[in-house]
C-alpha cells in the first residue's frame, strides 16, 4: 500500500539508565539499541488510553492493558544483512555519513508498480543523534541499496523535555523497466512530556514522550508514458 502522506506517531522512549523517581531523564546515544540487542513488544487493544495526556512529571498508567501477541525485533550487524544491501552502509571510507552501526528488519511497501520487499533499515548512532541512513530491499525482485540524502535524524542528543527539532530526508532510485521512484519526508519532533510509565505486570519506567509528525511525499516517473506524478 502507499505510505501515508502524513501520520502522527506517539512514542514513549524509556531510558536504560537508573534515575531517581520524579526526576526528568535525559536520553542519549547509550540508550539506543546496538547490534545484538532484541526489542520485545506485545500488541494490545488500547481504546481507553488517553494519548493526549502529557506534560511534566506525568503518570501514564497503562497497567490495565491486556497483553496480546508477542513480537521481537533484533538489531543485527550490517555484515549480517544481504551483501547487495551493504554497498553504502558498510564503507566508512567512501560513505562516512551512511556508514551504519546496525540494521533492523523493516516493513515492505508498495507504490503503484513499485514493490519493496525483504527490507532492512540501517541506523547510525553517536553522541549527536540517532538516524536512519537508508535501507536495502528487493526492489521489484532486484536486491538494491538505497541511501537517504540527507539522512533522517530520528532523535537528536541529548534529548530532554521541551526539545523540538525538524529533519528533512529523501531517497530516490531508478526502477528497471519502470522509471524512477522517490520519497521526501519532513520529521517534526517534540519532546512534550516526561514522567513515569506503568505497564502490565508491575513494570515501572522513567520515560520521555516524543511526538513525531511525518509529512511524506511519494513521486513516480514512468518512462513508458514520459510522465510523473506524486
Amino acid at each position: 500500500d502507499q505510505p501515508p502522506s502524513m501520520r502522527t506517531i506517539t512514542l514513549l522512549a524509556a531510558s536504560l539508565l537508573l534515575h531517581g523517581l520524579h526526576a526528568q531523564i535525559v536520553i542519549g546515544t547509550t540508550d539506543m539499541p546496538s547490534a545484538g540487542d532484541t526489542v520485545r513488544y506485545h500488541t494490545t487493544t488500547a481504546g481507553d488510553v488517553d494519548l493526549v495526556l502529557t506534560g511534566a512529571d506525568v503518570l501514564w498508567d497503562f497497567s490495565m492493558l491486556t497483553m496480546g501477541l508477542e513480537g521481537a525485533d533484533t538489531a543485527v550487524p550490517v555484515s549480517a544483512t544481504p551483501f547487495a544491501y551493504q554497498f553504502f552502509f558498510n564503507n566508512n571510507l567512501l560513505y562516512p555519513q551512511h556508514s551504519a552501526n546496525f540494521a533492523m528488519k523493516g516493513a515492505g511497501f508498495n507504490f503503484q508498480v513499485v514493490s519493496f520487499e525483504d527490507v532492512y533499515d540501517y541506523f547510525k548512532n553517536d553522541a549527536t543523534g540517532f538516524r536512519n541512513v537508508g535501507f536495502g530491499a528487493n526492489l521489484n525482485g532486484i536486491p538494491t541499496s538505497i541511501r537517504r540524502i540527507p539522512v533522517d535524524w530520528e532523535y537528536r542528543f541529548p534529548m530532554a523535555y521541551g526539545n523540538m527539532d525538524t529533519s528533512f530526508s529523501a531517497f530516490n532510485v531508478n526502477v528497471p523497466t519502470v522509471g524512477y521512484y522517490g520519497q521526501s519526508q519532513t520529521r517534526y519532533n517534540h519532546v512534550d512530556g516526561w514522567g513515569t510509565l506503568l505497564l502490565p505486570g508491575g513494570g515501572s519506567h522513567q520515560v520521555l514522550r516524543v511526538r513525531s509528525v511525518l509529512a511524506q511525499r511519494d513521486t513516480l516517473f514512468v518512462d513508458q508514458f514520459g510522465i510523473g506524478f506524486g
